[in-house]
């Protein structure tokens, strides 16, 4: 009986060591190797490691700083990574002296890993130092914990008498024919297809070229998948350029060196990064408008599997394109702000960083009052009143010179100049009362028209046109009468 609660108490020790998450987590970053004697012109590799143990892992990120007075990069390579995803890609910068990357992999790692490689060359004597000033290698538990304990840091004697260490010597190179004539130096590649080697490019032609030097007669050259590849593919006599038509999607590298009489000099190699592909379909979602300020969220995110998303093009309704960073879309969404109020329609397209994109579309409807829709109807009805208004008074303007005119076509020949005359002082007085009740209708009209808030240019420009031709047709039938009166004088 007393073995019971012994057993139990050991059944608990056990089903918690399985349910409860394991503790003292503990990974590293060093460098590899942490020291090295290298002459001085000469270029070597460095690799990022990450080692977690037993542990798992699916995210790294680390910040390299190295001594820029001694040392300058030459490549950051992503090849051979454990790494699949970036949130920010291997770069450099020779003036700060620093590398940084951030990656993660969608399965979990653990052990030993290779995050990036470095490509460094001496400049000159002396010791160089390489530090991982900061980073982090997050668990594979769902919560992102920091499993790093330590980060590593290296050394490197630098020498201009230190014998050479090219990796990328072949076993098979022959020995030099002439031990006083100094070894080739080492090739600078250009490429007017892929100008930066550390930009993705949409090309998947490759053209590349280099200067030959007087003394070289033949070079060797290669193109693959790997950073460190001693070329074996020769050219003799010596060639200055090379196309390929057909580059396979990712990184590769193309390897050059040159021959003299000397011997093979040490290899050059130069990056090439292809991305054809669009990013990945993305849904573009649109909540929240408000009246006040004309704002609505645009909630979006895209991905791209080689070179990753760049920035985003936003345009409402066919409108120019507003360009937004891929750092400046919060996860909340992007806000955009004054649109005016009604229904629009919303495009976002996604730019990888070699330029493909892919588009998402949606509506939205600012709520409020359509003021633009209102006005132009309302200067419709004002412009329709107005050209009623002008033929109406050009009616009554025609209808009383008519009038006028009958009657001095019937009276002036019936009757004696005496009778004449007095007629011709009636149709005046008639013509006169006419346009005085006239100018009183025109009066009411122009009123009812004037009594709208702020009447616009259209509407004092007929109240003119209409007070000038009442003024002409008076001055026209007037001026006939007195010809009639200066007749019968």
């Amino acid at each position: 009986m007393r073995s019971f609660p012994r057993t139990c108490l050991a059944l608990g020790f056990a089903l918690a060591a399985i349910l409860l998450p394991s503790v003292g987590y503990a990974a590293t970053l060093s460098l590899s190797p942490s020291s090295g004697s290298y002459g001085v012109g000469k270029t070597f590799t460095v690799n990022i490691m990450a080692d977690s143990g037993s542990d798992s892992f699916n995210s790294a990120n680390a910040t390299i700083n190295f001594d820029k007075d001694l040392l300058s990069v030459q490549t950051v390579s992503k090849i051979g990574s454990a790494l699949s995803l970036w949130a920010v890609e291997p770069k450099s910068s020779n003036t700060g002296g620093t590398v940084n990357f951030e990656g993660g992999n969608t399965s979990a790692l653990a052990g030993k890993q290779q995050l990036i490689s470095i490509t460094f060359k001496a400049l000159k004597e002396g010791k160089a130092s390489v530090t991982i000033a900061s980073g982090s290698v997050l668990a594979a538990d769902g919560k992102g914990t920091d499993i790093l304990k330590d980060k590593g840091s290296a050394s490197y004697d630098l020498a201009a008498s230190s014998p050479p260490t090219d990796t990328s010597t072949p076993s098979d190179a022959s020995p030099p024919s002439d031990l006083n004539v100094p070894l080739p130096d080492l090739p600078v590649i250009t490429s007017t297809s892929h100008p930066d080697e550390n930009k993705w490019s949409l090309a998947k032609k490759a053209k590349l070229a280099w200067d030959l030097p007087p003394d070289v007669t033949v070079v060797r050259l290669a193109l693959d998948t790997n950073p460190k590849t001693v070329p074996t593919t020769t050219y003799d006599p010596a060639i200055t350029d090379k196309e390929f038509d057909s580059l396979t999607q990712g990184t590769m590298w193309f390897h050059l060196r040159y021959k003299n009489d000397g011997g093979w000099g040490p290899t050059a190699h130069r990056k090439l990064m292809i991305d054809t592909d669009p990013p990945q379909p993305f849904t573009l979602e649109t909540k929240d408008p408000k009246e006040q300020g004309g704002e609505v969220t645009l909630v979006f995110s895209a991905t791209d599997t080689l070179s990753g998303i760049d920035h985003y093009e936003i345009s409402v309704d066919g409108s120019n394109p507003l360009k937004i960073d891929h750092s400046d879309v919060p996860d909340s969404g992007y806000i955009l702000k004054d649109q005016t109020p009604g229904d629009h329609s919303v495009s976002v397209k996604a730019f990888d960083a070699a330029g493909n994109s892919a588009e998402a579309q949606a509506k939205f409807t600012i709520p409020g009052t359509i003021k633009t829709a209102s006005a132009a109807t309302q200067d419709e009805t004002q412009a329709s009143t107005n050209w009623t208004l002008i033929g109406f008074i050009a009616m009554v303007a025609l209808s009383a010179f008519l009038l006028g005119f009958l009657i001095l076509e019937r009276r002036g020949f019936r009757h004696e100049k005496y009778v004449a005359k007095r007629e011709s002082d009636e149709v005046r007085d008639i013509v006169g009362n006419i346009f005085a009740a006239l100018r009183e209708e025109v009066g009411e009209q122009t009123g009812q028209l004037f009594q709208r808030p702020n009447p616009s240019a259209q509407d004092r420009e007929v109240m003119m046109r209409i007070n000038e031709a009442i003024d002409l047709s008076e001055e026209l039938i007037a001026k006939e009468v007195e010809d009639v009166r200066k007749i019968l004088m």
